[in-house]
């Protein structure tokens, strides 16, 4: 699958990131976030939030086997200096390959560290202000790379080594602190590689990722509210472990929600994703699924084990279950229902 990831941080919070994201399951890829001292997730440019990394903070995300696919990524950019840090790529061994770096207010594409820089832009990087930033790296000793500043290329190099070890792939992408105190806004990032099919094997353009929360049940719930209501129970903007929580020991039981609309009217729609998380309580072998309901027809994601501790459980649907093409409106994704089952 081309799509590898997308994340908006909506439902992100510092301390939440600790306990849920790094025991991430189920995502497109095998894909996992570890994350370091993030100060915050203030309120994104387009609504929802954005994630706040100063340079006592650190982030990587680890798509889980080596690859050496073509890497293509984008994310809305936003710092207070002129001289930060945006992404560097590492191997399978976590060794850092190359990176994109903000200096004087222009990308710099280097490898190894900052002081063998391949490429320089010409785009002038606003401080406190929002770029979108999107990246085409083949990792290998003779490619061609291409680095894009809201929808426009900045960089394109010819035949350049983009490895500094001997490895020639890439396992993940990180941040690791920014210089000089600077502050650093990430959102509506996208990851995807070369090995599918179109649109998800090339630049997706600028990507905005809208997070839709639960508002009421749909239909019976048949799991069981620790207190008050089923959808009372997962409507929160950020995790809350067991403050709340719906449970069930039957399988087949099934909790199906509607949520809020889409708040713009999106040209193209690449995904929706449905996220869940769970835990069990006891040792027993149970397995979870989630679901995804469009007019008439219900798409079921993996089924997968539960651990002890809560982990998040997502999935990814390229297509409308219901009309098995791509997503072709804002309401075609309004209308849908979401929820989870207990397999067994």
């Amino acid at each position: 699958m081309a799509l590898l990831m997308y994340e908006g941080f909506d439902n992100w919070t510092p301390s939440g990131v600790a306990s849920f994201f790094t025991g991430q399951v189920g995502s497109a890829g095998t894909g996992i976030w570890s994350v370091t001292l993030i100060p915050s997730f203030p309120a994104g440019t387009l609504g929802g939030k954005a994630m706040n990394c100063g340079n006592t903070s650190s982030f990587n995300y680890n798509i889980g086997a080596a690859s050496t696919n073509t890497m293509i990524i984008g994310l809305r950019y936003n710092s207070n200096s002129g001289t930060a840090q945006v992404l560097q790529f590492l191997d399978s061994a976590a060794a850092v390959q190359c990176g994109i770096t903000i200096s004087s207010g222009h990308l710099i594409f280097w490898r190894g560290t900052t002081a063998t820089v391949l490429g320089t832009g010409t785009a002038t990087i606003s401080t406190s202000a929002d770029n979108y930033i999107e990246a085409k790296i083949p990792f290998g000793n003779s490619v061609n790379v291409e680095i894009r500043v809201n929808g426009v290329t900045d960089i394109s190099l010819t035949g350049v080594d983009t490895t500094n070890t001997a490895n020639q792939n890439w396992q993940y992408f990180a941040q690791a602190g920014t210089p000089g105190g600077s502050l650093v806004l990430y959102d509506d990032i996208y990851l995807l590689d070369n090995s599918g099919s179109a649109p998800f094997n090339d630049f997706l353009g600028i990507v905005r990722v809208e997070t839709l929360f639960p508002t009421s049940a749909n239909g019976t719930p048949q799991w069981t509210p620790n207190t008050s209501t089923n959808v009372s129970r997962v409507q929160e903007t950020a995790v809350d472990s067991d403050t709340s929580y719906n449970s069930s020991l039957t399988a087949g039981n099934i909790d199906t929600f509607n949520h809020g609309s889409l708040s713009s009217t999106p040209v193209s729609i690449f995904a929706a994703k449905v996220q869940s998380f769970a835990r069990k309580e006891d040792v027993t072998i149970h397995t979870v699924r989630n679901k995804l309901i469009s007019n008439v027809t219900t798409a079921n994601g993996t089924t997968r084990g539960v651990s002890t501790v809560y982990q998040l459980q997502e999935d990814y649907f390229l297509t409308d279950p219901d009309t098995a093409a791509a997503w072709a409106s804002a309401s075609a994704i309004n209308n849908t229902k979401i929820g989870y089952e207990l397999v067994s």
